[in-house]
């Protein structure tokens, strides 16, 4: 999406640069100069936003976030497994299944 939006912006600034020479207009730089820095700063802009909101409202983490989540205390848990039965959870993994 973003090269298609490059693509369009780099087009119609020559587009307008030669159209305008063409008519012979008084300032047929001044078009491209403006097409020209919504490209530099239109797109840029537009690509960090996009990068830093992705699909779904949700933000990546990074390394400044703060901490990760903490794991659950220690104690008994349902099997993760699903066998139905407990399991011990000491914090970190978990123990061996219960007999």
């Amino acid at each position: 999406m973003e090269l298609i939006a490059l693509v369009i912006l780099l087009a119609v600034s020559v587009w307008v640069a030669v159209d305008a020479s063409r008519r012979q207009m008084s300032m047929p730089g001044l078009w491209a100069l403006f097409v020209f820095l919504i490209l530099i700063v239109g797109l840029p802009t537009y690509l960090i936003v996009a990068t830093r909101h992705p699909k779904g409202g949700r933000s990546r983490r990074g390394p400044g976030d703060g901490p990760p989540p903490l794991p659950p205390p220690a104690g008994w848990y349902p099997d993760p497994s699903g066998s139905g039965g407990q399991r011990w959870w000491d914090g970190r993994e978990w123990g061996p299944p219960a007999p």
